[in-house]
């Protein structure tokens, strides 16, 4: 890239000429470089920036019995690379289970990314995570310190939801956070508000 840089600021460099024709077209001369050299750079950075690991973070505080949407997803799929939910405030103690639902839009479905987890009277520091094998139990310890286990999948356009089987009214919350790769440069992946 150095090089191709270099070039251009040679190029740039040249303008001679009695400020007549001759000078135009070492000018337009230059531009071209300089135009050739941009795209190069802007079609090199969107590649870069597809392959950068990226983190987007979404925040429950009390929620019903029903989806709670994290994150949308546009533009393109995803390569999810974890899924890690932080218990901030402690969870009410009643009997409650939780999961994570990706919602593909096109064809119109639901899936299982982790199914149920028994998560009542869980407090401050706990911590889910994806298991291994795709659409099984969220993981979990106590103590805030989990070791990795994998859990990677692709996700298309459409949505990812926790879901809770019982109503937190008691101020508890979690803070999910995903880290993510674009599989496209139109990818977009965003945490619901």
């Amino acid at each position: 890239m150095s090089d191709r840089w270099d070039n251009s600021s040679q190029k740039f460099g040249a303008f001679s000429g009695d400020g007549g024709a001759a000078q135009d077209d070492s000018i337009k001369a230059s531009l071209d470089v300089l135009h050739t050299n941009a795209s190069w750079l802007v079609s090199n950075i969107a590649v870069i920036d597809k392959a950068s690991i990226k983190l987007a973070t979404k925040t429950l505080v009390d929620w019903t019995a029903a989806a709670q949407p994290l994150f949308t997803i546009t533009g393109g799929p995803i390569r999810v690379i974890g899924i890690i939910g932080t218990i901030l405030v402690d969870l009410r103690n009643i009997s409650m289970s939780l999961s994570i639902v990706g919602t593909v839009t096109t064809p119109s479905a639901s899936v299982n990314i982790a199914s149920a987890l028994q998560c009542q009277d869980d407090l401050a520091g706990a911590v889910y995570q994806l298991n291994a094998t795709f659409g099984s139990i969220l993981v979990v310890t106590d103590v805030g310190i989990i070791g990795a286990t994998g859990g990677e999948f692709i996700m298309p356009i459409g949505g990812i939801n926790m879901t809770s089987d019982a109503i937190e009214n008691t101020g508890g919350s979690i803070r999910w956070d995903i880290l993510y790769r674009r599989m496209s440069p139109a990818s977009t992946l965003i945490a619901v508000v």
